[in-house]
């Protein structure tokens, strides 16, 4: 027993290292992500902070935008961030679909990857399926 231990000590050192080390991507993408809420704000800090953790582990480069939760606000930084032309656009729908839907086509006409929470997405395919001819 005492062997098979010290075999799984001397096999832990040596992977642990490898393990724990900053990762060695290289990515050369330029995100903007917006948080949602106030900087600070319950809220949007755990979502920056996971944010934060996916720029980090793949190494691409993320601006991120806080709107107070003011769709007028969202609207404007939306509008903003299509107009540098990233690669991809991480945003929460919240001042309705009549003023999201034109920008997000702008964009997607880029070819800017825009993307929403899951839980946002399943609410707008719902509403997209209920009025189809609407994209």
């Amino acid at each position: 027993m005492t062997r098979i231990l010290a075999i799984f000590a001397i096999l832990f050192a040596f992977a642990a290292p490898s393990a724990m080390a900053k990762n060695d991507y290289s990515c050369d993408k330029k995100f903007i992500f917006f948080p949602g809420g106030p900087e600070g704000g319950p809220f949007g800090t755990i979502v920056y902070n996971g944010a934060v953790a996916a720029a980090e582990h793949t190494g691409c480069d993320v601006d991120y935008y806080w709107s107070q939760w003011n769709s007028e606000i969202m609207i404007k930084q939306f509008k903003e961030a299509v107009a540098l032309q990233p690669d991809g656009i991480a945003i929460y729908g919240f001042p309705g679909d009549e003023a999201m839907r034109p920008i997000i086509k702008e964009a997607r006409s880029m070819g800017i990857v825009i993307t929403i929470p899951i839980s946002l997405a399943s609410f707008i395919i719902g509403r997209i399926a209920a009025s189809p001819g609407k994209p």
